[in-house]
């Protein structure tokens, strides 16, 4: 789904939760739900939710949709925290480049796993190519590592 979808769905589902969210956080969730209803929905929404009780704030802001999505361990775009870490192995690799079997060593994965978990949302949105050589960075995973690490430095 695109995040303007996702931006949408967030809306609707954040009045059936009883939850109030801004205009901005309601797009920042949406991008950062990896093209995933279910991230918006499941780990997402009730992160918020569940911050809006705790502090008994009433409309969740972007600084409200930035901690929720910090808290559900997930990183910029809604990368998990393999694939964020398989994007990082891959960039201290020479040529930047990196055998599956390495990359699985690298997260504790099988090679299976690594393909089916990991790599289609990376592939996707061009931040991993596969090529003859292996798993390699693509110029959009390097400006993604440095864009989200001054991201995540603000958490």
């Amino acid at each position: 789904y695109p995040p303007e979808d996702l931006a949408i769905i967030a809306r609707h589902s954040a009045a059936r939760l009883g939850c109030d969210l801004t205009p901005e956080a309601a797009d920042f969730l949406g991008a950062n739900a990896a093209g995933e209803p279910r991230r918006v929905n499941i780990r997402l929404l009730r992160v918020v939710r569940n911050m809006q009780n705790a502090t008994g704030a009433g409309v969740a802001g972007l600084e409200v949709a930035q901690k929720a999505l910090q808290l559900a361990g997930l990183r910029p775009l809604g990368l998990t925290k393999p694939q964020f870490d398989a994007l990082e192995f891959i960039e201290q690799m020479p040529h930047r480049t990196a055998g599956l079997s390495s990359v699985g060593a690298a997260l504790q994965m099988g090679p299976k796993d690594v393909m089916s978990e990991v790599e289609g949302y990376l592939i996707y949105k061009r931040l991993l190519l596969i090529t003859p050589r292996g798993r390699t960075l693509s110029l959009a995973g390097l400006a993604y590592l440095e864009k989200a690490r001054k991201e995540m430095a603000t958490w």
